[in-house]
């Protein structure tokens, strides 16, 4: 799981930070040759995995916590009608009822199977002719403490908020930790990472789901030596 979402191509994502519940271990990466960021055993070049997530030399990566629990994370199962969905009745539907698929109280929730809750694995499968439909709520529990606020705060000045990558041959830059560049704003570069003279979302979350709500003012960052020129903004609410 990114700890802030943080991507800047298909294939690349930086500082992975928690991982857990995978099918045959809790880390599971590539054999390593001791320049990718991880690896799972401790020989690094033999082809058994034993999910340690020990850092490559190269990496910046510290430690894993495995074993997370996230059953109880997200809202889940939606047993109250959406009045945005004409669809539901009290978050359930056939699924030869379901005509409207993507209008919903909030943008986290979308239709999935009836199961027996939103963890088990008969939940897990997209509903059709022979399993109804129910509306799952993917945003954060505002109880929740396994996903929700365990970013650290962002501190103006602190350098310590500020890293470096690089990307495969690509120069690399600096960026601002637990942060994303807002899109569509016509400064920066688009590219998601939060770096000098952009505005940026704060992350206090992990995972996709980082708030809701209006988008207040939150300061600006100048870390006095790379970082400059940062305008930060936070959702009003976080977790429901």
């Amino acid at each position: 799981m990114l700890s802030d979402a943080i991507v800047t191509s298909s294939i690349v994502g930086m500082r992975l930070i928690k991982v857990g519940n995978n099918t045959l271990a809790d880390c599971y990466v590539v054999n390593d040759t001791g320049d990718n960021g991880l690896n799972d055993d401790g020989s690094q070049l033999e082809a058994i995995h034993d999910g340690l997530c020990l850092p490559s030399a190269s990496s910046g990566f510290v430690s894993a916590v495995t074993g997370l629990d996230t059953s109880a994370s997200m809202i889940g199962r939606i047993t109250l009608d959406d009045a945005t969905n004409t669809s539901d009745s009290n978050g359930y539907a056939l699924f030869a009822d379901v005509l409207n698929w993507d209008q919903f109280d909030n943008d986290f929730r979308l239709w999935g199977r009836e199961g027996t809750s939103f963890s088990s694995a008969d939940s897990r499968l997209t509903c059709n002719a022979v399993f109804p439909c129910r509306i799952m709520d993917t945003s954060l529990s505002a109880t929740d403490t396994q996903l929700r606020n365990v970013n650290a705060d962002i501190t103006n000045g602190d350098v310590a908020n500020t890293q470096y990558y690089t990307r495969e041959a690509i120069v690399g830059s600096n960026y601002l930790l637990n942060s994303v560049e807002r899109f569509h704003d016509d400064t920066g570069d688009e590219d998601g990472v939060c770096e000098n003279n952009e505005v940026c979302i704060i992350t206090p979350n992990w995972g996709n789901y980082q708030g809701h709500g209006t988008l207040l003012s939150s300061g600006s960052f100048t870390d006095g030596d790379a970082l400059s020129g940062i305008t930060l903004l936070k959702y009003s609410v976080n977790g429901n």
